[in-house]
């Protein structure tokens, strides 16, 4: 009987028997065993490569537009949710903005910052902005705060701001004087003209383009248009006007920075498709 059960042992196990296991075969087959349990413990369960983040991105109805000496602004509110099934991640952000009445009007816009926990901002409000950077999102939750996206400015044009900057405090601090001289402003408001000289009125088409990582395919290409009216330019040129008075310069700004224009979302593949080429062209 004991010899049976060897032999039917060996049979299950291969190895060749004249009554008896041969244990080195036996020794063999397990450490192959072991081998490939090592190898397997190394990859993820089957069921994680099916999983995935499912990002969503949702802008508020309206886009704040304002300027800094000259250099546009734009800040739209941003909901980025994740429905998927692993965590998420959006590592890059692209923004393209045209002018459908101006064709030869077209600019790759880096997004810089975002606000700190956002809830309202409000006039003379100054929130915490940090530097755009990675965002994560867990399953199921979502990210939301405003951006802000502008051109960062040139070395030459730092010095620029700086020594306007100095300027201004020399004239109004120390004299507790309530506005600038009239050649100091007339010197803003030429750095002023000559930087928003691109932007006019008009209906404008936006990219938003959302990698989780710079170097890979987009994972969200979403279009939206807005309109530029002559009023809304007259608001700009009111901030101008404010930086008489040291405002957004020196001192906290009495009035709102631009003002708002209602998004309208694209829908049409062909169109966001066109918008993306011409982004990559930049």
């Amino acid at each position: 009987m004991r010899n049976k059960l060897l032999k039917q042992n060996a049979r299950n196990t291969g190895a060749k028997t004249n009554g008896f296991v041969d244990e080195k075969k036996i020794s063999a087959a397990s450490m192959i065993i072991a081998f490939l349990a090592l190898i397997l413990s190394q990859f993820k369960p089957i069921y994680q490569y099916f999983e995935s983040a499912e990002i969503e991105l949702k802008l508020a109805s309206h886009i704040q537009i304002g300027q800094s000496l000259g250099n546009l602004i734009l800040m739209p509110f941003f909901q980025i949710k994740n429905s998927g099934s692993s965590h998420g991640y959006v590592r890059d952000i692209g923004f393209y903005i045209e002018n459908t009445d101006l064709p030869n009007i077209q600019k790759k816009i880096p997004v810089q910052q975002y606000y700190l926990k956002p809830t309202t901002i409000s006039a003379g409000q100054i929130p915490t902005r940090l530097p755009m950077g990675d965002i994560s999102v867990a399953t199921g939750e979502g990210w939301e705060a405003y951006i802000e996206i502008f051109d960062q400015p040139s070395p030459l044009i730092l010095q620029e701001f700086s020594v306007i900057q100095a300027a201004v405090a020399t004239e109004l601090l120390p004299k507790n004087k309530t506005k600038i001289s009239d050649e100091l402003y007339g010197k803003i408001s030429s750095i002023v003209s000559r930087n928003m000289s691109w932007f006019k009125e008009g209906k404008y088409r936006v990219l938003f383009v959302l990698r989780e990582d710079p170097n890979d395919k987009p994972i969200i290409k979403q279009a939206y248009s807005f309109t530029v009216t002559t009023q809304d330019i007259e608001l700009l040129n009111e901030v101008t006007n404010r930086f008489r008075y040291g405002e957004f310069i020196v001192n906290p700004p009495k009035t709102q920075n631009g003002f708002f224009s209602r998004l309208s979302l694209i829908h049409d593949s062909k169109d966001i498709d066109e918008l993306y080429r011409r982004y990559l062209e930049l």
